[in-house]
């Protein structure tokens, strides 16, 4: 009995040695943030480690980012952790204001932020945002949010971008991030177009980002809207290749039943694709990653350089390859 006794006490002193256990400490879900005039704001969603659980909004500001967030940590209830962030979202005004790229590096230098967070832009009021974020009864915010991405992912309604996403991408291609807002609910859709000097020049609809997803290969079965009519695509391929100064777009469907006829759903489909190219031209934005491609091409950094990639992808010719296939 004295051996187990002793045992025990010996396990006692050395988990007391580890580290702190969770409730010891505020794990940030999503973290939200915008500037107004010289205030830096910023608001991270936890939990509120209640007996009848739920969440909370811890929010704080400065007149830095860096004083905003060393704030934010201070209002904490608990140590003020990022590991666990789901998603990192950022008011239209930041987002469009020449701070947004400092921003970006300044998140992924910071210790200790989960880099795989998504990375999201909102018109809403941030508090209002920030206090609606609650999951579904009897689920977590962290295990809502991913199965609410994972799901808008595949239907091609939202990109998928996150922070090391972002990093990764450098000048051969742009990221476009996620939309949300509260509209009888959370809702995840469209998308938020950034340009070539990372901030953000213009957005997607849902329809939109639908159609970015099927060019970039995301979007392979579902219902495709296209304006007043949809597909009903049960099999969709892409590719998209650079080829003498023309980006051509060879899309393969094949669908069960459509708004329109088979002439008309292949003009519709050429006609919403020239529009949505349109708009990433016109915002400088890079998204399919054709800069990539044009990389190849140059021996070396200097060559790149003299490409003049920016300059040159808003004056690319479109061309769109179009082979629908009606299902009987």
């Amino acid at each position: 009995m004295r051996r187990v006794c002793c045992l025990l006490l010996v396990v006692l002193l050395l988990t007391g040695c580890a580290a702190l256990p969770e409730e010891d400490r505020a794990f940030a879900v999503v973290l939200g943030m915008d500037r107004e005039g010289d205030a830096w704001r910023t608001w991270a969603r936890i939990p509120s480690y209640q007996q009848e659980g739920g969440y909370l909004t811890v929010s704080a500001q400065g007149g830095s980012l860096g004083e905003a967030m060393a704030q934010l940590e201070a209002a904490a209830p608990m140590a003020l952790h990022f590991g666990q962030l789901r998603m990192m979202v950022f008011s239209r005004a930041l987002a469009e204001s020449g701070d947004f790229p400092g921003v970006m590096d300044v998140l992924a230098s910071r210790n200790g932020v989960r880099r795989q967070a998504a990375l999201a832009v909102t018109e809403h009021d941030m508090a209002s945002l920030m206090d609606g974020l609650e999951p579904p009864t009897g689920t977590r915010l962290s295990k809502s949010l991913e199965a609410m991405m994972a799901v808008r992912r595949e239907q091609g309604l939202i990109p998928d971008i996150t922070l090391s996403g972002l990093r990764r991408m450098g000048e051969r291609q742009q990221p476009v991030l996620m939309g949300i807002a509260l509209e009888d609910g959370m809702q995840l859709s469209g998308g938020w177009l950034l340009g070539a000097d990372g901030r953000l020049q213009g957005s997607l609809t849902a329809a939109d980002q639908q159609l970015l997803s099927l060019l970039s290969g995301i979007f392979r079965q579902g219902t495709l809207s296209l304006g007043e009519g949809t597909l009903s695509v049960t099999e969709a391929d892409s590719r998209v290749r650079l080829m003498d100064g023309e980006a051509v777009c060879s899309v393969r469907l094949r669908y069960t039943s459509s708004s329109f006829s088979e002439e008309g759903a292949a003009q519709r489909l050429d006609a919403a694709l020239s529009a949505l190219t349109a708009k990433l031209a016109a915002a400088r934005c890079d998204a399919l990653g054709l800069g990539r491609q044009a990389m190849t091409g140059c021996a070396d950094i200097e060559a790149w350089r003299r490409l003049d990639w920016q300059a040159r992808y808003p004056a690319l010719r479109w061309r769109f390859d179009l082979q629908l296939e009606r299902e009987t």
